[in-house]
This record gives C-alpha cells, structure tokens and sequence, in this order.
C-alpha cells in the first residue's frame, strides 16, 4: 500500500519562532482577558506567513519615522524649511535626501503594530494629521 505524504507549507524561521515565543510571554504576562495582541499576530501569521508587524526593528522604524516626521512639522511651524532638516537627517543617518522627505512627510510606510506606551506615537502621529498645515 502506497503511502501519501500531506502537503505542509514552509516552517517558520527560528527567529520567528523565537518572536511567536516573546509574543506568548508578552500575552501571558498581561491580562488574560486581552486577547487582542496575540489575536492580531496570529491573524496577520495566518494571512502572510511573518510576524513582521509586531516585530521590534518594525516598531522601531515606525516610531522613529513618526519622531522625525512630528520634529519636521515643529521645525516647519517655526519657519524653517524642510529641505534644510531633510538634508541634516540624511547627512546624519546616511540615507538620501529623498528618503528623509518621504519619511518627514508621512510618505514611508511600515505595517508596525504599536502596543501599550509605543501608541503614544500614533496618537501625536493622528493629532499632527488632523492640524492645519502651514504652506511651504
């Protein structure tokens, strides 16, 4: 009698399974009524196959992008022109200029998941949104 292998998917890295391991921990130790962040790394687990939004270097770009882009805003308020601050960033960091404007301007995107103090940064992100713009 021939035997049949079942198809099974590609095994998730050891780095993301150490990541689904710090997630549990930080599940456990909180309250075990909130569901909510081990729901929604297991459903976008289920859909793509990472845990790349939850992942600390992910919520690291994401505040930091938020920082320079909030920094920018208060520069711009004061007068200053954002070249000028995109130019010191990315003499600073290495990067280009042009990326420096993408990330000042809220034009980069990363799908990091900010929980507990780190949502902070979305709130300051959403109120610097919903301000009047100033004209550059």
């Amino acid at each position: 009698m021939a035997t049949q292998k079942l198809a099974k998917g590609r095994s998730a890295s050891p780095l993301q399974r150490e990541f689904a391991a710090e997630i549990l921990a930080k599940y456990q130790a909180t309250n075990p009524k909130n569901h909510s962040l081990l729901t929604e790394a297991l459903q976008h687990f289920s859909k793509t196959g990472d845990f790349s939004p939850f992942s600390p270097r992910n919520q690291e770009l994401t505040k930091r992008a938020i920082f320079y882009s909030t920094l920018a805003y208060a520069k711009k308020l004061k007068g200053d022109e954002l070249h000028d601050f995109a130019y010191e960033l990315a003499l600073k960091y290495g990067f280009s200029e042009e990326t420096a404007m993408r990330m000042i301007k809220g034009q980069t995107t990363n799908s990091a998941v900010l929980v507990g103090e780190d949502q902070l940064f979305r709130f300051i992100e959403n109120r610097r949104k919903d301000s009047p713009q100033k004209k550059s």
